[in-house]
């Protein structure tokens, strides 16, 4: 009997690894993402911080063929793509409030060219539109390196913060739009979703008031709102407060909080209201100095404001605070509302965004009542509600500015604020999970929004 020896094949398999170019950007699952500023001061645009941004800004020059920005890309997926752009008005005048957009493939020749409308606000906002109201599109005919370029013919004031171009359009930029697509083995999509969020302490969930500096005033604010059902679960003061308040904080369960100057000073308060413009090492300092008793294990808060946005670190340290100073009343009620709900806008990245309480002072005696009630049915619906008063708007030495009807709103949404805390609060650890925020906007009507799955919520922001 013949014993055949047993054969062992090996497969011995080659694996060919097509490297991509070299290019600035790579187009990623159909994404090619572009922070502006990443060209540094290029001939004659030079960064700037804007608003929430970094961006560039066009400088004059003396002739009208000068001006122009660009950005070379790798695609590796052929087809139509929509071009998006973070901006901000250039010109009141409509017919000149717009940029030339051309596109050049590898040889330099120009593939496309277009204007794309920029918006109509100060403000950054994502756009893709044209002059004819059509959206700005191009299409790759094949694989390979291509360039976007910006032309200002020589003007100045042109801003461009970030560019989007999204395969069939499915990635629409929301807010500060997704992570610089520079390496083609990391998706910007995956990154966006793995930015790390924290959320408030579980007490922030409940309502804000505050604003005084006098013990009496305090003490008599805390109990007139107690007196009428009204729930206060944290109030700042504008100043040191004495052992008796802090005493009386305590008796009532109210998280006390301050106005802090922005010094790296060790906190006895539970949070902290900083100047709207400071550096992110001040809030980070501060907001470690308000964790419980030094031991820096909990969750701490600070209320910032808008303009450390632009870097992803901004979301360590919750609550991102907006005060509006072009408008008063209604307009900026509405203008709140959009900044909340609006995905155009960067304000829609804050996952949690407040505001100041409109001060009542500017505002027409006959509309004031109106219009403080529907500020609170809007701050109701917020991530977290703030009824901070605005030049003393909501609270005198007499005690609440306010008419019977007023206050019965107060306490109704009040009330209606801590029934919704587990619902709210598991919305915010969803948030910290997914990226998700709890108020979404679906960008047709920028006044109304989702605030989580249950409620759809349109505030109204107009008198009468």
């Amino acid at each position: 009997m013949k014993i055949l020896a047993p054969v062992i094949v090996v497969f011995v398999l080659f694996i060919s690894c097509n490297q991509l170019p070299r290019a600035d950007y790579y187009e990623i699952n159909g994404l090619i993402s572009i922070e502006a500023e990443s060209n540094g001061d290029f001939e004659n645009w030079i960064v700037e911080h804007r608003y929430t941004t970094l961006g560039v800004t066009s400088q004059k020059t003396e002739s009208d063929t000068t001006g122009k920005i660009r950005y070379t890309f790798y695609v590796s997926n052929p087809g139509e793509y929509s071009i998006w752009l973070l901006s901000s008005q250039f010109s009141d005048d409509p017919d000149e409030n717009n940029i030339d957009v051309s596109i050049f493939n590898e040889v330099n020749y120009e593939i496309e060219s277009t204007t794309i409308q920029l918006p109509q606000r100060q403000i950054p906002e994502w756009v893709s539109d044209t002059e004819n109201n059509d959206d700005v599109k191009v299409i790759f005919p094949e694989e390979g390196i291509y360039s976007i370029e910006f032309n200002s013919k020589g003007r100045a004031g042109y801003r461009i913060d970030k560019i989007q171009l999204s395969l069939n359009n499915e990635q629409a930029p929301q807010g500060m739009g997704f992570p610089e697509s520079t390496d083609p083995s990391f998706d910007p999509v995956d990154q966006k979703r793995e930015q790390f969020i924290r959320i408030p302490p579980q007490w922030a969930f409940g309502g804000f008031f505050g604003g005084e500096n006098n013990d009496l005033i305090i003490k008599n604010d805390i109990e007139e709102l107690l007196k009428r059902g009204i729930p206060v679960d944290a109030y700042w003061v504008n100043g040191e407060v004495s052992t008796d308040i802090s005493a009386f904080f305590d008796q009532h369960n109210i998280r006390k909080g301050v106005r802090s100057s922005g010094v790296n000073q060790d906190m006895y308060y539970d949070f902290a209201l900083l100047p709207l413009h400071s550096n992110l090492e001040t809030i980070r300092e501060i907001y470690n100095n308000t964790r419980a008793q030094g031991e820096r294990i909990h969750r701490g808060l600070t209320f910032s404001g808008i303009s450390n946005t632009h870097n992803e670190e901004f979301k360590l340290y919750p609550v991102n605070r907006y005060t509006g100073y072009e408008s008063t009343g209604f307009e900026l009620l509405k203008d709140q509302i959009e900044k909340v709900s609006n995905p155009w806008l960067t304000t829609y990245e804050i996952p949690f965004l407040t505001h100041d309480l409109v001060s009542l002072n500017l505002v027409e005696e006959a509309l004031k009542d109106e219009l403080i009630m529907r500020w609170i049915q809007f701050a109701a619906f917020n991530p977290i509600m703030t009824l901070f008063p605005a030049s003393n708007g909501l609270f005198s030495e007499s005690g609440l500015n306010l008419s019977d009807r007023a206050i019965a709103t107060l306490k109704k949404y009040s009330t209606l604020r801590n029934e919704l805390f587990p619902y709210i609060y598991t919305y915010a650890h969803f948030t910290r999970q997914s990226g998700v925020k709890m108020i979404q906007g679906d960008g047709l009507r920028s006044t109304q929004f989702m605030f989580g799955d249950a409620f759809l919520v349109a505030p109204i922001s107009e008198s009468g």
